[in-house]
């Protein structure tokens, strides 16, 4: 992509110094790029377990895809391509990766995760934090444009125009039958406000509201589907809990209850 990424990274007790194969769990941003090490809670949460865990910063934006274009404001875009085959082979290589990985991801990135481990044998489990794993319909090609628009990008360089095919392509709902040997999951809440909820900066507390019931939404109907389907997924549902970290550090725990199992990882 031109351009140097920077990953954080929690590793197993013993860190640099642990040299146990392990799996790798690809835990993404959502649009603003990055968060999990920080407000996320991912180092307390993963500091007992044998599991690699990473976040690629900078993917502002980006919905996690090959950009069709060059964008004016965002520039050349190429985040599945980093996901698939650049960044793991250097995870295996230097953090004892066995490549029997998990990939999930938050609001944005959400559906794009499920997308990408259809992409890749590595990815057994796969899932979405408040996220809308739909890019088509009239709810989730708005969502999937707005996450570039509010960043001054230009959704066409993404995907083409609206009627282009990629939409489709990358519809995590219209590609269920590519999903059928992935274990899959997802977390939302109705948006009720909690008391574990956090300020977001720009966002007063209505909207994370109104966000987190769309993505319910969204969700509960990719949930429905997929079960309909015979896809694997678990559901976690949450009453309590608006669109912010407060919320995605609750879900994350109670998620471990499928990604845990599925990479064989206690």
């Amino acid at each position: 992509m031109q351009r140097n990424i920077t990953n954080d990274l929690v590793l197993p007790a013993g860190g640099v110094d642990n040299t146990t194969p392990r799996p790798t769990f690809y835990l993404l941003g959502g649009a603003g790029g990055g968060g999990w090490t920080g407000t996320g809670g991912a180092p307390d949460f993963f500091r007992d377990k044998l599991i690699n865990v990473v976040t690629p910063r900078g993917a502002i934006g980006s919905q996690q895809a090959d950009w069709a274009e060059e964008d004016p404001k965002l520039g050349l875009y190429k985040w599945t391509t980093y996901l698939t085959k650049e960044l793991p082979p250097l995870i295996d290589a230097h953090f004892h990766g066995t490549g029997n990985d998990a990939i999930a991801g938050m609001s944005m990135s959400g559906g794009p995760a499920m997308h990408i481990a259809t992409m890749d044998d590595r990815f057994k489990v796969a899932g979405s934090y408040s996220s809308c794993p739909t890019t088509t319909g009239v709810l989730g090609q708005a969502f999937a444009s707005s996450t570039t628009r509010f960043y001054g990008a230009d959704p066409d360089n993404m995907w083409g125009s609206s009627a282009d095919p990629a939409w489709a392509a990358h519809s995590p709902v219209l590609n269920l039958d590519q999903m059928r040997d992935l274990k899959l999951f997802a977390a939302a809440s109705r948006g009720v406000p909690a008391e574990t909820d956090q300020e977001v900066k720009d966002s007063p507390a209505p909207l994370l509201v109104i966000d987190e019931q769309f993505n319910y939404t969204c969700t509960r109907y990719f949930v429905d589907e997929a079960r309909e389907a015979g896809v694997d997924i678990d559901f976690y549902e949450f009453d309590e809990g608006t669109h912010n970290w407060g919320l995605f550090r609750r879900q994350l725990p109670e998620t471990w209850n499928t990604i845990g199992p599925a990479l064989g990882v206690e």
